[in-house]
């Protein structure tokens, strides 16, 4: 007896390309996942059960002989590319907002500590060596000549102070 031609679509849940892990037409989920697995932006936009929805196989399986359901274009998906990238755009105006504020406070704080520096630096030449005849004094000066420019130290700083009478505050 001659074999019957096997039906070329037989069996192909169970086998598909020779994988046992192919996809089958029961596992629509399984595929879902699989395909948020791959694709990370997708994955942020939407769940599981919200692509199956967009599918149209959320409450039922659909036959694989029949065409997917088209999504209607008048409605925007939950997880459409408008709506990501709104939300993209939104999110990335506040941060921006705020480290920008930030920033502010962080310059006027920078702004500040040069003339906080300039005023310890002044207290410790006014109680060490106030007329800074030290060789001592004058060689930490030329080695931190750097920073006391950029404090505005300038010796001529030191001299007004004295002159003022003014002591360090208590």
């Amino acid at each position: 007896m001659a074999d019957k031609p096997k039906d070329a679509g037989a069996g192909w849940g169970e086998k598909l390309d020779g994988r046992e892990d192919a996809p089958t037409p029961g596992n629509a989920k399984e595929l879902v996942r699989q395909a948020m697995k791959l694709n990370p932006a997708l994955r942020d936009q939407m769940s599981t059960a919200d692509a199956m929805g967009v599918l149209g196989v959320a409450g039922q399986q659909r036959n694989v002989s029949t065409p997917a359901p088209t999504p209607a274009r008048t409605a925007t998906p939950k997880g459409s590319v408008a709506a990501g990238i709104t939300s993209a755009r939104e999110r990335y105006q506040q941060h921006r907002t705020r480290l920008q504020g930030e920033i502010a406070d962080l310059q006027k704080q920078v702004q500040q500590l040069a003339p906080e520096a300039l005023e310890t630096v002044l207290d410790v030449l006014d109680a060490a060596d106030p007329n800074l005849t030290s060789p001592m004094t004058q060689e930490v000066l030329m080695l931190e000549a750097g920073f006391l420019g950029e404090v505005g130290f300038a010796p001529k700083k030191l001299v007004e102070r004295q002159l003022k009478g003014r002591s360090k505050p208590k």
